[in-house]
């Protein structure tokens, strides 16, 4: 990642928006306006398990959003620009991640409802509970409803979320009548 990094910058990109204080994944931004996210992925040393996710510096690891994938296998392709790794199988990266990633669904929250979390962790519960009061404040019902259900797998006890979730199906049924 550090190298990646000094690449990037050395050829005209700048960190965009502090990276929102991650060190994985890291955004940058071109002066052509093209915004980058350098997201690192690593082998967990105890299950050989591939992991990413959104990870911040100085908290306990269990704290980020960590999302498991299958083995990633690479391979050098050539290109106008040189020589870049590529996944062997991009569509299992995909699978693991979006699950039926060929059917579009503009209301798949990446962050909140990956299907390839590993838990509920600490940094999701923030996200997922920032974007839940901003959507519900917006009467964003459509887009609300997955973010919901996905705390509730995680959480089904949460009283708030169940009183939460019979409002949201109120909602969603005042909105279509």
């Amino acid at each position: 990642m550090p190298d990646a990094i000094k690449l990037l910058k050395q050829n005209g990109w700048q960190e965009h928006k502090r990276s929102y204080d991650l060190i994985n994944p890291r955004c940058f931004i071109h002066s052509n306006g093209v915004i980058l996210d350098l997201c690192g992925y690593g082998v967990e040393q105890k299950n050989g398990q591939t992991i990413s996710g959104l990870w911040m510096s100085g908290v306990p690891f269990e704290w980020n959003r960590v999302t498991v994938y299958p083995r990633i296998d690479l391979v050098a392709k050539q290109t106008k620009f040189g020589s870049v790794w590529h996944p062997t199988q991009p569509e299992t990266i995909l699978q693991a991640l979006y699950g039926q990633w060929q059917i579009k669904d503009v209301n798949f929250d990446t962050t909140i409802c990956a299907k390839n979390l590993q838990g509920f962790s600490l940094l999701t519960q923030c996200f997922a509970y920032s974007r839940i009061c901003v959507l519900w404040r917006h009467h964003r019902w459509v887009k609300l409803k997955p973010l919901v259900e996905q705390v509730r797998r995680f959480t089904p006890s949460d009283q708030l979320f169940v009183k939460l979730e019979k409002q949201l199906q109120m909602e969603l049924q005042h909105e279509t009548q």
